[in-house]
């Protein structure tokens, strides 16, 4: 086939049994100028029938005719580094990442967001998502909570410095690289900016920093393609019972070192003052999240060493500098 306009890039780790649905999802679309490309992180889930990653894709390139793109990790190298490959593998002038546990309503959507682009010549389209759940257990005021979160949206157009302010100055759209039609010259930009990083928490954040500054169109649409499951992940009230786990939480800090650098680099000289503080805020939360973690979630067996590590990721300093702004709070 000609090269693509759109490549739909999936992200695989430990969601096997919903991945046949995203799959299906992105298959049913109207735009036939697209491929989809998978990328395992190292997953070793399987399904209801036993197949890992590759046969499902395998399995679904073959029944619907669809292009796909298929490569694993042999180590688990966290979310960013993945969304780096599946750039990498892709070959479409527009990114649309989609998490592989979540899926697309309808058959447009990838259309439409690409007749956006297009007609407004944007270099992100912005949709917003609908959590969704299968478990009638959940909490209807977490779920409530969520859909406030991620459907964060700025409608119509902003451009330039207005694109990165608000977002995370105004907090007016969210900054989740999911649901958005991106221009791949603008992702590979934004990842020259960003040296290999291995990291399960903010890497969002920090991918949509550098994509948000060197945007010059951003434009968002009030349909809403996306559905985002609210059923995965890691409940932020359960237990933390080894270190490995709670290294994942400590990541955070490896996302913030690229865009400290850039704010600190002749090239972050550009930036707005309100910015900078906002990035120095968001830094400080993480950290103290991460302390409030430490105190309500990890095991007392784990918590010196839990600490120990909580400090070796953002430095010493820092995390009793955190610490002593908390207790002023109290």
């Amino acid at each position: 086939m000609k090269k693509p306009k759109v490549s739909v890039c999936i992200p695989v780790y430990g969601t096997e049994k919903v991945l046949r649905k995203c799959l299906d999802s992105v298959a049913m679309q109207d735009f036939a100028e697209k491929e989809i490309v998978v990328v395992s992180d190292a997953s070793c889930g399987v399904n209801e029938k036993g197949e890992d990653a590759k046969k499902i894709v395998k399995k679904f390139a073959k029944e619907t005719k669809v292009p796909v793109v298929f490569k694993e990790h042999l180590n688990n190298l966290g979310i960013l580094e993945t969304r780096r490959d599946l750039l990498s593998f892709s070959s479409g002038d527009f990114i649309f990442y989609i998490d592989s546990d979540d899926y697309l309503e309808g058959s447009n959507a990838i259309s439409f967001l690409y007749n956006e682009a297009q007609r407004t010549n944007a270099d992100i389209v912005n949709s917003t998502a609908i959590a969704v759940t299968e478990n009638p257990e959940k909490n209807s005021a977490q779920q409530e909570h969520l859909q406030k979160k991620i459907g964060k949206i700025t409608l119509g157009e902003l451009s330039g410095s207005q694109i990165s302010e608000d977002c995370f100055v105004n907090c007016k759209h969210c900054g989740f690289l999911w649901g958005k039609l991106i221009k791949r010259s603008l992702m590979e930009k934004a990842f020259s900016f960003i040296p290999f990083t291995e990291c399960t928490m903010a890497e969002d954040l920090c991918l949509y920093f550098f994509l948000s500054v060197f945007a010059k169109k951003y434009f968002g649409v009030q349909e809403r393609f996306y559905r985002y499951s609210v059923d995965s992940g890691i409940s932020s009230a359960q237990s933390i019972t080894d270190i490995g786990r709670w290294r994942r939480v400590c990541s955070a800090a490896s996302a913030f070192v690229p865009v400290v650098q850039f704010i600190q680099s002749p090239e972050g000289a550009c930036l707005s003052s309100s910015l900078v503080e906002s990035m120095k805020a968001a830094c400080n939360n993480f950290v103290a999240n991460n302390l409030k973690q430490l105190e309500q979630r990890v095991v007392p067996e784990l918590k010196e060493q839990a600490y120990s590590l909580l400090c070796e990721y953002w430095g010493e300093d820092y995390v009793k500098t955190i610490e002593r702004a908390i207790e002023v709070q109290k």
